[in-house]
């Protein structure tokens, strides 16, 4: 009879779960990570499942049980289950990623050393624009080719355009040297004329060796008649 009494109440008990177990979907949500292969956990029935490559799932769940997602790239999540969850049928689970901490890379520099020092070179090399590089090719191509570029004007063109780019490479100077306010207040140059102008000063050869020696005072001491020129010229322009 007691028998009985107990395979009647398991029975009881099985009916009750499983009215009370459903089978819900699930998503898991994590801006620009991978959420294929994550193990889902049910730690009161100890039932999982695998989400599939966009983040979804499906796994059977009833009140009060707790899913766990553990991943080795993302935080340590749960979701308590309740009902609302059960009547929605579905649920979302957000994961935040684990921030990697990474080891102090330390960059240690030999300013003594280098090829000069080394004995690799004589003295320290020569950087070359883009534009003193295709001369340069161009000069070393042997007779026949140096010949073939000087009747085609090939070799004069280089020449113009390596010119051309030193004289863009001192305006960039001159802008990184001063502040628009100094053009303006100081030299008097219009707010809308500085860049013509920083070109205009930098192909005077005047400009050129404080340039090179990045000497700041007597860059604007060459710049002070520049300057005069220049709006001298512009008012002529516009009479």
């Amino acid at each position: 009879m007691i028998l009985k009494y107990f395979v009647l109440l398991f029975f009881c008990q099985n009916i009750m779960l499983s009215q009370t177990e459903k089978v819900i979907s699930g998503q898991l949500i994590c801006q620009d990570a991978m959420l294929q292969g994550l193990i889902i956990l049910n730690l009161v029935t100890e039932k999982e499942t695998i989400s599939d490559f966009s983040g979804r799932f499906s796994i059977a769940v009833k009140p009060n049980d707790l899913l766990v997602i553990q991943s080795n790239n993302f935080e340590h999540t749960r979701k308590s289950i309740d009902d609302d969850d059960l009547k929605k049928g579905s649920i979302t689970i957000n994961l935040i990623k684990k921030i990697e901490q990474l080891e102090e890379v330390k960059i240690i520099t030999y300013a003594g050393i280098n090829a000069v020092s080394l004995g690799i070179l004589s003295k320290p090399a020569i950087v070359y624009t883009t534009a003193e590089r295709r001369l340069f090719t161009a000069q070393s191509e042997g007779a026949v080719g140096q010949l073939i570029n000087y009747f085609s004007g090939r070799t004069k063109m280089l020449k113009k355009y390596v010119a051309f780019e030193q004289i863009q490479i001192r305006s960039y100077k001159l802008s990184d040297m001063f502040m628009d306010d100094y053009f303006i207040k100081f030299l008097k140059i219009p707010e809308d004329k500085i860049k013509a102008f920083q070109i205009y000063a930098a192909e005077d050869e005047s400009i050129i060796e404080p340039l090179r020696q990045k000497n700041k005072f007597l860059v604007s001491y060459a710049l002070v008649p520049l300057a005069k020129q220049y709006i001298d010229l512009q008012q002529i322009k516009t009479e």
